[in-house]
């Protein structure tokens, strides 16, 4: 840090955008993820989850927090919508991806809509936000490890965000489009 820039304010700045993907990144490192490149800290223990129960509860955490106020939820209407998941794992999942959401949406206060539905044999989750940015080339890429979309600018993340999102999903089974 000392070196872009001696400036202590920004130095102070630059600290600042670190913390919560640090903090993020200790989370992961301390969670139970599955087989990996971290080793075999835990096996996956799939259990029958209502994915809808699931993401209404994380959501009203999400807006309890109060961190992201300006920004509404809406999921779609609809019954119970069940898949075999490891509530931790997919925990670790929806964050992600709405850290992603939240951090991404056009205009800031956007609305992040969130849809779950049954597609034989698939349960399927769905998660849009008004996006000012084009994917382009970097589509294919954003799975990747390390990889922050040309759209990323002065934000603060790591690059590996949707990297879990895809490993995990696929170490539970599933599969990310």
């Amino acid at each position: 840090i000392a070196e872009r820039t001696s400036d202590f304010k920004q130095q102070r700045a630059v600290v600042a955008r670190m913390h919560a993907p640090l903090q993020r990144l200790l989370s992961i490192f301390k969670s139970p993820l599955a087989q990996g490149e971290w080793g075999n800290l835990r096996s996956i223990e799939l259990q029958k989850t209502n994915l809808r129960a699931f993401v209404q509860h994380h959501i009203k955490h999400s807006i309890d927090g109060t961190e992201n106020v300006s920004h509404q939820f809406r999921l779609s209407e609809g019954g119970p919508v069940f898949a075999w998941v490891d509530p931790i794992l997919l925990t670790t999942i929806f964050s992600n991806l709405i850290e992603n959401a939240v951090k991404y949406s056009v205009p800031a206060e956007a609305v992040i809509d969130i849809s779950v539905s049954a597609q034989s044999p698939w349960a399927i989750l769905r998660i849009e936000n008004p996006c000012a940015c084009s994917l382009g080339p970097d589509g294919e890429k954003l799975l990747e490890k390390g990889y922050r979309g040309g759209n990323s600018g002065n934000s603060s993340g790591t690059g590996l965000g949707l990297y879990l999102v895809q490993k995990l999903t696929v170490d539970m089974g599933g599969a990310v489009k």
